[in-house]
């Protein structure tokens, strides 16, 4: 239907004009939708990499604590293998008697050492 005074040229015109505005605001729309999905991800992004960033430190806390335990264990075993050895050697010890030392002689019942001749109550000085 003409609208009465208005030239077809212009009427097609003002139609392309109001379809192209159209096409305008809805690409505007959506332009501002993904604008704000980027500003999302970029904040999900700042987020997991400050996470990330704490984990590692974690980590690297939780390895140094690991390695101080590793040491402590190993100083402690082998502790307790010296003092398991010396309870052991001190209980053989204690059965078979005092330890001598492999430097003195030993000294039987008749007071000489080993190889020389018991000395005998009369030749005392």
């Amino acid at each position: 239907q003409a609208v009465p005074g208005v030239h077809p040229e212009a009427r097609a015109e003002r139609n392309m004009r109001e379809r192209t505005e159209g096409k305008n605001e809805m690409l505007q729309g959506k332009a501002k939708r993904l604008t704000d999905v980027v500003t999302t991800q970029q904040l999900v992004m700042q987020r997991l990499e400050r996470q990330l960033l704490k984990e590692e430190i974690d980590l690297g806390h939780k390895a140094t604590v690991l390695a101080y335990e590793n040491r402590r264990h190993a100083q402690l075993k082998g502790l307790l293998r010296r003092r398991s050895d010396k309870a052991v050697l001190d209980a053989l010890t204690v059965s078979r008697g005092p330890r001598r030392s492999s430097s003195a002689p030993f000294v039987g019942a008749g007071g000489a050492a080993k190889g020389e001749p018991a000395a005998s109550p009369t030749t005392l000085p």
